[in-house]
């Protein structure tokens, strides 16, 4: 099984396509990003903080409950 770091493939971008990506939004960098990965259980999404710690989450209606804490 592999590790989350070692499913992450880095990518940079070429300098001539780099006025192509979305520009940041005031206000969204401390905000949590939620993602899935191919083997994440499901009903479970991965929840990654700006800081770049995760936990596995799930939602039971409106509710986040947090499943695991990635060390």
């Amino acid at each position: 099984m592999l590790t989350s770091e070692e499913r992450d493939d880095p990518w940079t971008v070429e300098p001539s396509l780099e006025s192509l990506l979305p520009k940041h939004r005031s206000g969204t960098i401390d905000r949590p990003i939620y993602f899935r990965h191919t083997d994440t259980p499901d009903g479970h999404v991965i929840k990654q903080f700006p800081d770049g710690s995760r936990q596995l989450v799930r939602f039971v209606g409106l509710e986040e409950q947090v499943v695991k804490h990635f060390l």
